[in-house]
């Protein structure tokens, strides 16, 4: 069995070894017309030039470019390098409409107050007023003076009676710091 085995492999391994160089199978007659095209078949060389070629001819497709289109980044209110066409509708803001529109929703509102130069200047006559009148009252109350009642009923002096020791302290730094006394009179002013 041992024996039988051996002479089947070497059979087959001779029989491989012949077949590899040639010596056996039929041999086809190669006409006229056969020649190119078995040639090209059994080519490994031809197989590798035209790979090469495939490849070369992909990559001039991805790498050239087209003198058509051109690479556009769009960057926030840069303006464009050409007239660019929109398939699609889209909408946008017509920066000139728009303020044109706010200018005359703005004119049809009604004024509500004026501001009149006259009420100014009586508020700040009457801010001083009350500036040197709480002056005077922090002043008499620390320097243990006798405090000067109001004239009469409602007036600002009246208020500034009612106003707590500590209460007064606080408002009399406005009065003492002058760049505060100057900040509130201004803001008064603007209205």
């Amino acid at each position: 069995m041992i024996s039988f085995l051996r002479s089947f492999i070497s059979r087959r391994r001779n029989q491989r070894m012949l077949g590899r160089k040639g010596y056996i199978g039929t041999r086809k007659r190669l006409t006229q017309d056969n020649t190119l095209a078995t040639a090209v078949e059994r080519s490994t060389f031809l197989a590798v030039v035209m790979l090469i070629a495939v490849w070369c001819v992909c990559v001039a497709i991805l790498t050239l470019r087209r003198d058509d289109v051109k690479e556009f980044s769009p960057v926030p209110n840069q303006r464009a390098p050409n007239t660019i066409f929109a398939d699609i509708q889209f909408p946008f803001e017509d920066l000139a409409a728009t303020r044109k529109m706010q200018e005359e929703a703005r004119s049809k509102v009604p004024l509500y107050y004026k501001v009149s130069s006259y009420r100014i200047t009586q508020c700040l006559e009457l801010a001083d007023q009350v500036l040197s009148l709480l002056k005077k009252r922090y002043q008499a109350a620390h320097g243990g003076s006798k405090i000067i009642e109001p004239e009469e009923r409602g007036t600002a002096g009246e208020l500034l009676g009612k106003i707590s020791p500590a209460g007064l302290a606080a408002l009399y730094h406005l009065v003492e710091s002058p760049e505060q006394k100057e900040k509130y009179l201004r803001a008064l002013s603007v209205g």
